[in-house]
């Protein structure tokens, strides 16, 4: 399968095709790494507007939803969000939760990043 990237600056094209398997994975640990960025801003906002929602005593997110949301690779965001807003800072499934999903989610990258670059030789 052949990748082919398209620049598009200024109404210039320029196409450029990753010469060999190194480069292709790195642009596949960029491309993981800015979603990963995305996803975890995305769950700190999310831990802010639940404070917002909480101070305005309207209709806030299940902590259980939150709680997925870090799970789901996002247990930076939730642990920033938590300290940034002072939020869910009293609740002991937060306190321990956070930092442990951190760490879940550390194992899960390394995980799936070993699985990628793991030569098995089984026969």
């Amino acid at each position: 399968m052949e990748l082919n990237i398209r620049f598009i600056n200024a109404g210039v094209e320029c196409n450029h095709e990753p010469r060999n398997r190194g480069e292709k994975e790195l642009l596949s640990i960029q491309i993981f790494l800015i979603v990963y960025v995305i996803w975890n801003v995305c769950v700190f906002m999310a831990m802010g507007r639940d404070k917002r929602q909480a101070k305005l005593h309207r209709r806030r997110i299940p902590e259980a939803n939150l709680l997925l949301m870090g799970t789901v690779l996002g247990g930076i965001g939730l642990y920033l969000g938590m300290k940034y807003f002072h939020h869910k800072t009293a609740h002991s499934k937060f306190i321990v939760g956070a930092p442990l999903l951190i760490f879940v989610n550390f194992l899960v990258i390394g995980f799936f990043y070993y699985l990628g670059n793991a030569k098995l030789n089984l026969f």
